[in-house]
């Protein structure tokens, strides 16, 4: 048992060391965004604006295409305080759809306490930061997500 653990671990060792730069730049937009999801109220509805603010770029953009709408990183954050009425209760799932080392597409589920949500949002990365979302209504409701 110890010998196929220890195959196992060198297997995937080997596979992370010779994976290409741009698919372990693209990975580590996926688990960023797994941070972003889960600081906006994940599975637990709580909003860490401070991780959030720590994850934009000083001169991010979240573009609300549906909403007509585009927000700097302040006015973003500012937001946040209406979010958290509107999360609490409610959970955030999503899927990785597109991933390169400098943009990154998701499915995303809003369940919120009363209605749901979903949406396509495409993320640009920079320096390790999102540097402009881009969010696109899908469905009044989160069926077969």
């Amino acid at each position: 048992m110890l010998k196929y653990a220890m195959t196992s671990l060198t297997l995937c060792l080997l596979a992370t060391i010779s994976a290409p730069p741009s698919a372990m730049a693209g990975d580590g937009n996926a688990l960023a965004l797994v941070r972003w999801y889960a600081a906006l109220g994940g599975e637990t509805g709580v909003v860490d604006k401070d991780t959030v603010g720590a994850m934009l770029a000083d001169d991010a953009a979240i573009d609300l295409k549906d909403l007509g709408i585009i927000q700097t990183r302040d006015e973003f954050l500012t937001s946040l305080d209406e979010w958290t009425d509107a999360i609490a209760g409610g959970t955030i799932r999503h899927k990785v759809t597109a991933d390169t080392p400098d943009e990154t597409r998701t499915t995303v589920c809003y369940a919120f306490a009363d209605n749901a949500m979903l949406t396509e949002e495409t993320f640009r990365f920079a320096k390790g930061r999102i540097m402009s979302s881009v969010q696109t209504t899908l469905a009044d409701n989160c069926d077969g997500f």
